[in-house]
């Protein structure tokens, strides 16, 4: 994480808490947060800042009620706001039900203060776990409910390669079946044929995203903290809102002098907008978005900076209509990309 040029980071085992003594040590410029995630019978819960083992009671056989499972989540949530910690939880939309958050839970999903809505383990793009997460995220947004959105790497090993055996796997895999067709019976050729396309097809970009993402905290969580470095006052910026996420582009907005968090009072609807990105590679858009289904590009033209681009955007007099906030995407694709958190608006 420090050589990844990170000033903060959370180091989440599941269900071990016995390593936080040696990552406190780890304080040279760099601040370690104490951290776990907890398996829950319905998805994954991070209890960030808080140094105790908070335990989920797994609910069995006559005892397995909604009502239980319902209560279960209420009670480790409020004991890690209790224990001064920060309740988030994970990769709500994983393909597995263990893992994945209850569907019929979201009615109570501020018992939460943050939400990872970009989870390392799979690329942002359409139909994947995370362009679900996002999507949700932003209507919860619109019905008031207000979760920070996070990322994390998912990394399951020291050296953040999960990827690269399933990789040299596949592609061993798909030499066979390509350059020797006599091992498989002829009734299969359409099926091969399809599975080469998929392969000729998606896999340069899956592969592009696995080199580009297989390390550890690629995709970063940005938190200002007017300078305070301390794990409680950067939970508290996070609780807040104060933050965006990227694997790329930097993306600094202020709407009337506020930003990230903060709430800017408009008048008649208008307010004075200002937003900078700062991207090594080129973004393809930067869109605007002031509800679930509304968004706008933002046209700029990149000014070729030293170490790559920057886009500019000011405006004196925006019409920001009857938007209750305002966020930022910077979109250069999966492997270039940027959501910040919302402005609200008084």
């Amino acid at each position: 994480m420090k050589s990844l040029g990170m000033q903060f980071g959370a180091l989440s085992d599941h269900h071990n808490v016995l390593n936080h003594e040696e990552w406190q040590r780890q304080n040279n410029n760099f601040t370690p947060i104490i951290s776990k995630e907890i398996s829950t019978s319905n998805g994954h819960v991070l209890q960030l800042g808080v140094d105790d083992d908070v335990i989920y009671e797994i609910p069995k056989g006559k005892e397995r009620t909604t009502e239980k499972l319902r209560n279960e989540f209420i009670r480790i949530c409020s004991e890690i706001r209790k224990k001064g910690g920060l309740p988030q939880v994970n990769h709500p939309f994983d393909v597995s039900f263990s893992t994945r958050y209850n569907s019929e839970f979201w009615d109570m999903v501020e018992i939460f203060e943050s939400m990872e809505i970009w989870n390392g383990a799979t690329p942002f793009a359409a139909g994947t776990i995370n362009a679900k997460a996002f999507k949700k995220w932003l209507s919860l947004l619109d019905e008031g409910k207000r979760l920070t959105a996070t990322t994390g790497s998912d990394t399951h090993n020291i050296y953040g390669d999960d990827y690269f055996g399933m990789t040299e796997w596949l592609d061993w895999l798909m030499d066979i079946v390509m350059k020797h067709p006599e091992i498989y019976p002829v009734q299969m050729n359409e099926k091969v044929a399809y599975l080469t396309w998929l392969y000729n097809k998606v896999w340069p970009r899956l592969l592009s995203w696995v080199e580009q993402s297989n390390t550890p905290s690629t995709i970063h969580n940005y938190v200002y903290t007017n300078g305070k470095n301390q794990p409680q006052e950067i939970l508290q910026a996070i609780r807040e809102g104060h933050s965006f996420i990227s694997n790329g582009p930097l993306v600094t907005a202020e709407v009337n002098g506020v930003s990230y968090g903060e709430k800017a009072v408009l008048k008649d609807r208008t307010g004075t907008l200002s937003v900078h990105v700062f991207s090594k590679k080129p973004i393809n858009h930067l869109w605007m978005y002031t509800g679930a289904d509304k968004k706008v590009e933002l046209c700029a033209k990149a000014d070729v900076a030293e170490g790559g681009f920057m886009y500019d955007i000011a405006a004196d007099e925006l019409d920001f209509g009857d938007a209750a906030w305002v966020l930022f995407v910077a979109d250069g694709g999966e492997n270039n990309l940027a959501i910040s958190n919302p402005i609200l608006f008084a």
